[in-house]
């Protein structure tokens, strides 16, 4: 029985010996966890003349238990299906898009759902979606809301 659990043991320490040794050999952490995150992210928007919305994540944006985009900023595009919109976020460790279509709630609000379109750098396996909100403060600016989960 003693020499079977020593087996046992042994097989364990060696399986967790061959896990710790990935084939990366860069020097980034590795944060993918499959494992759905809450996400929440506001930013400040701002209409130029031309109608293009652009601006800052705003303070208190995260992932998980995470500060998410910490002084980034944003520019919106708009691809040519009715009402779409595209988020591209430009943050320090890299960016990430959101397709969204907002709709009308009333004069200053409109909400609809998001989902993540694509990443780069630290968001490049990023996978996600949920619901989206935008309160006006007048027709040039206006504070947005994107909640949901995530994982990456």
């Amino acid at each position: 029985m003693r020499m079977v659990r020593f087996a046992v043991t042994a097989l364990v320490v060696a399986a967790l010996g061959l896990a710790g040794c990935g084939g990366d050999s860069g020097s980034q952490t590795d944060t993918t966890t499959g494992v759905p995150e809450d996400v929440l992210i506001k930013t400040h928007l701002t209409f130029s003349d031309s109608g293009e919305g652009s601006g800052e994540v705003a303070s208190g944006s995260v992932i998980g238990d995470e500060p998410f985009c910490e002084g980034g900023t944003f520019s919106d595009a708009y691809p040519g299906q009715q009402g779409d919109v595209v988020k591209t976020l430009d943050c320090d460790d890299g960016t990430l898009e959101i397709r969204f279509t907002p709709a009308r709630q009333s004069k200053n609000h409109q909400s609809g759902p998001w989902t993540v379109e694509a990443g780069s750098g630290a968001y490049k396996d990023v996978a996600g979606e949920g619901e989206m909100s935008v309160t006006f403060e007048n027709r040039d600016n206006g504070e947005e809301t994107f909640r949901g989960a995530v994982t990456r």
